[in-house]
């Protein structure tokens, strides 16, 4: 492996940093950094699929990287470049999973806005409806602000 390094050195001199970036991570020296560590590690794997003419270029599964791992790589390429085609780029494949339905004709609107009374009146008659409670005194609502950004519009 140093002949080939070497061997690319003596082509091309302007692979130096590529092979200090490539020392550095065989030394284990950007493990600290998990997402830096993540995203090149998906670069590298689409480099040798590219290298190895295979036709599916991205993954949802790198070797050494658990699931938690990846959802950071993937949630930060997703944040950083705003569509999945640019993520495919990378050589990330994010699993879609399926949601988990915010609401239900039921249930109050427990992601909604406190901005909104029409929301607030609605959510609040569904609870004391599901508690029994509808015209009585035995109930206290209750707002749980640690969510709430000033100027959010809601649902």
């Amino acid at each position: 492996m140093v002949a080939e390094y070497a061997g690319c050195l003596d082509r091309d001199p302007r692979t130096l940093p590529d092979l200090k970036l490539a020392a550095k991570l065989a030394a284990g020296q950007l493990h600290g950094a998990s997402t830096l560590y993540g995203v090149l590690r998906l670069v590298g794997e689409k480099a040798g699929k590219l290298a190895r003419g295979k036709l599916r270029l991205t993954t949802s599964k790198l070797e050494g990287l658990g699931p938690e791992d990846m959802n950071e790589v993937a949630f930060f390429l997703a944040s950083t470049v705003k569509s999945d085609a640019a993520m495919s780029e990378y050589g990330s494949n994010p699993q879609t999973k399926p949601g988990v339905p915010m609401s239900h004709p039921a249930l109050p609107d427990f992601y909604m806005t406190i901005l909104k009374n029409a929301c607030i009146q609605t959510s609040a008659s569904r609870a004391l409806d599901n508690l029994h409670a509808l015209y009585s005194r035995a109930f206290c609502l209750l707002f749980d602000e640690t969510v709430f950004k000033i100027g959010s519009r809601g649902p």
